[in-house]
């Protein structure tokens, strides 16, 4: 994951347990990171809702911090060889 950023992908072919390590990560340095007056409002609620329910200027923020970490290209990830989780596909389909 971190060396995604350098090589700066337009296009990620890879596994599902990638992309969950990747949300995991997203998600605690996002719910680490957000105001305090939405930390109470957003503790019990999953990630994907938690993203739509702050305001559309902290979600801007985040999908700018997120695309950069992620070499800022990255348009696709194509992802094989097992199911994924329908809560990974709506965390990165927002961001």
């Amino acid at each position: 994951y971190r060396n995604i950023g350098e090589y700066h992908p337009s296009v990620i072919v890879t596994v599902p347990l990638l992309l969950e390590k990747v949300s995991q990560k997203l998600e605690d340095s996002v719910r680490e990171n957000i105001p305090a007056k939405y930390k109470e409002k957003t503790k019990d609620m999953v990630f994907s809702e938690l993203l739509r329910a702050l305001p559309f200027y902290i979600q801007i923020v985040i999908k700018r911090k997120v695309k950069n970490s992620l070499g800022g290209r990255l348009h696709t990830f194509i992802v094989g060889a097992a199911g994924i989780d329908k809560e990974i596909v709506e965390q990165l389909s927002f961001l």
